[in-house]
């Protein structure tokens, strides 16, 4: 079954999670986390731009979006988390290239065979 692409923003402007100068959200991303990315996704909708310190992100909610980016199109994005890969580990958002399709392949093949 083949997906379509998300369908671009009228407006190309993507809001950012309201921080502080300089700084950016990194002080209230340090404190609390999920409640960060949580209110990200509620104030800024699909796609909203946190900033943490001198590194920009951009968090993404909309589920075709996210497959997008981590299936369909992998190739044209880098996900490049290496600070924020000490807090999150190195599961299947952060992992990249091969090892990261492989240890999806792995996870599937140990359910199916736990089944």
């Amino acid at each position: 079954m083949q997906h379509e692409a998300p369908k671009p923003q009228l407006n190309n402007e993507v809001p950012d999670l309201k921080g502080l100068p300089f700084v950016g959200n990194l002080p209230q991303f340090q404190r609390q986390p999920l409640t960060t990315l949580m209110k990200a996704a509620r104030e800024g909708g699909d796609v909203v731009r946190i900033t943490l310190g001198s590194q920009r992100y951009y968090l993404l909610s909309n589920p075709d979006h996210v497959e997008h980016v981590l299936q369909d199109n992998n190739k044209n994005y880098v996900k490049g988390y290496g600070k924020v890969r000490v807090l999150l580990g190195n599961g299947l958002v952060l992992n990249e290239g091969l090892s990261g399709g492989a240890s999806g392949a792995s996870c599937s093949r140990s359910s199916i065979a736990g089944a």
